[in-house]
């Protein structure tokens, strides 16, 4: 029979045991933390998106409603054939440059750009016809067709139904 050899492990003082316990438990203990705050983030940037994206589904509605309203209090006062004065105008203008940031950004971030919602969305206006106008010129268009608002708010409205980001709200 052979005899095994036995390796002796030399000892270790008692002091260093407790350095490289602490250094083994402080690795570990700075370890999880990163995992969670990487985790937190990831999760506080994902309820960040879901807000500002519902947020702007908000805005874009609420600012045409306003101007429904806007333009149906006008006409109502003047009859049909009014013509917008300055100030309406800019109350108009201001309410649609509001809308446009928004409005872009559910556009061109949207999960399924080919969807039929995002189409007619572009259709309503008329974002392929006047890509290369300035923005006064596509909000002129806008305020000379009030006939678009109730397409755009539908469209609008089937666009935030269906949206899988702001469904898990």
């Amino acid at each position: 029979m052979r005899k095994i050899k036995s390796m002796v492990i030399p000892e270790i003082p008692d002091a260093w045991k407790y350095v490289i316990s602490s250094l083994v438990g402080g690795g570990i203990a700075i370890f999880v933390t990163f995992l969670n705050n990487r985790y937190q983030l990831k999760k506080d940037s994902k309820s960040w998106e879901k807000e500002k994206l519902w947020e702007g589904y908000q805005k874009c509605i609420s600012n045409l409603n306003l101007i429904d309203g806007l333009l149906t209090d006008l006409s109502a006062e003047s009859g049909v054939n009014h013509v917008l004065k300055i100030g309406e105008r800019e109350k108009i203008f201001t309410l649609y440059s509001e809308i446009f940031p928004y409005l872009y950004w559910i556009i061109y971030n949207y999960p399924n750009p080919q969807s039929e919602e995002i189409k007619a969305l572009k259709e309503i206006i008329e974002e392929e016809k006047i890509k290369t106008t300035k923005l006064m010129k596509k909000l002129n268009f806008l305020i000379f067709n009030p006939k678009l608002l109730n397409p755009m708010k539908q469209e609008l409205t089937k666009l935030m139904v269906n949206d899988p980001r702001i469904s898990k709200l």
